[in-house]
C-alpha cells in the first residue's frame, strides 16, 4: 500500500531480512516504525548511515544543519521520538552543578535501535 518506490524497496528488505534472520534480526517494532516514516525522514536516516561506519555509529555525531534543505527539523524530531536517533547537545556547567536550562542542540547520533532499523532495511546480505 506504499505509493513510494523507495520505501517499497524498504519493506521489501525488511521482509527478506526477517527470512534471511542471520545477522540482522527484525525486531518486532521495526514494521510499525517504518510505516511511521515519510520518505523524506527515511532518506535522512540513509544520509545518515552513508557517512557512519559500524564501529563508530554510537558516537558518530551529525550536523542537524544541512545545506539546501532548512525545513528537516520536523523529521529529525520525528525521528528522535521514534527513538531512532539522539540529539546530542552542550550543557553549561558549574563547579557543583550541571543545568540543560541552557543547552544547545549541536547535532543527532544514531541510537543502536536507528542503526539497526537502517541495517535491517537496507538490501540483505
Amino acid at each position: 500500500m506504499e505509493d513510494d518506490e523507495t520505501m517499497q524497496e524498504r519493506w521489501e528488505n525488511l521482509l527478506a531480512n526477517a527470512f534471511v534472520g542471520e545477522e540482522r534480526s527484525v525486531r518486532i517494532a521495526f514494521p510499525k516504525i517504518l510505516s511511521e516514516l515519510e520518505p523524506a525522514e527515511a532518506a535522512l536516516l540513509d544520509e545518515f548511515a552513508s557517512r557512519t561506519s559500524p564501529k563508530s555509529f554510537l558516537k558518530k555525531k551529525h550536523s542537524i544543519e544541512q545545506p539546501g534543505e532548512g525545513g528537516h527539523r520536523s523529521a529529525l524530531d520525528n525521528l528522535v521520538r521514534l527513538g531512532l536517533l539522539n540529539y546530542t547537545r552542550t550543557m553549561p556547567t558549574t563547579l557543583d552543578s550541571i543545568s540543560d536550562a541552557n543547552a544547545t542542540i549541536t547535532g543527532v547520533q544514531f541510537t543502536r535501535l536507528g542503526w539497526d532499523f537502517v541495517k535491517t532495511c537496507s538490501s540483505p546480505a
